[in-house]
């Protein structure tokens, strides 16, 4: 099963390998973002909240993993781990969330294939070939860029002055940039993570990200 999906995946990115536009490695930092005349934005070459996740992953020249994850308060979401890339100077893992229809999501919870508990308190579920073919298509509302460098004040600096700070932990917090579509998670004794959306549904992941703190801090063992 395991095989004849990445062999499936393979296929389906092989053909845009030669094809795909080479974005200059200035425009692949993860502070240069664009405002576009339609009000999009666009970041290492692609419009955030404008690209499905087959787009995204021809990108980057990467096969997805596609996951279902289970919150304790039952909320299902999908996600895609395209790994360890180098985007331009830098090497990040990126994770992109995909707006998935109800019935698909609860089809692959029914399912339950591989249904295992993760670190952080989720229920992860693994997709049909077939799911996976109709995940390809759904638009990614967010990624994560996660980055592998420890960043230092001044290379966060490059982002500008945030609208907003929340203070996340103690040595963590989130500086919202919501004309960019972007929050930076700033960790001053760790790595950082960068939030990117479309503009307009930078209120969606605002809302996302409180709701993530508050399962966090109210999580509970399996």
């Amino acid at each position: 099963m395991k095989t004849l999906i990445s062999l499936l995946l393979c296929l389906l990115l092989a053909s845009c390998n030669q094809s795909d536009e080479v974005v200059p490695a200035d425009d692949n930092l993860p502070w240069k973002i664009k405002t576009l005349e339609n009000g999009r934005t666009e970041v290492f070459g692609i419009s955030p909240g404008h690209i499905t996740l087959r787009e995204f992953a021809k990108r980057f020249n990467e096969l997805a993993d596609i996951k279902l994850f289970q919150k304790p308060n039952n909320t299902l979401f999908l996600e895609a781990y395209l790994g360890k890339v180098r985007v331009g100077r830098f090497e990040a893992r990126l994770v992109a969330e995909l707006d998935a229809p109800d019935e698909l999501l609860e089809s692959i919870r029914e399912q339950g294939i591989d249904r295992k508990p993760t670190p952080n308190n989720l229920w992860q579920y693994n997709l049909s070939s077939e799911q996976i073919l109709s995940a390809l298509d759904l638009r990614v509302w967010r990624f994560m860029y996660i980055s592998i460098a420890d960043y230092e004040e001044k290379q966060i600096d490059f982002f500008g002055k945030p609208a907003e700070t929340q203070k996340v932990g103690e040595t963590t917090e989130y500086r919202l940039f919501p004309e960019k579509g972007l929050v930076v998670l700033w960790d001053t004794d760790g790595k950082e993570t960068f939030y990117y959306v479309s503009p307009e549904d930078f209120p969606r992941l605002k809302a996302a990200l409180e709701s993530d703190k508050k399962t966090d801090e109210n999580q509970n063992p399996f």
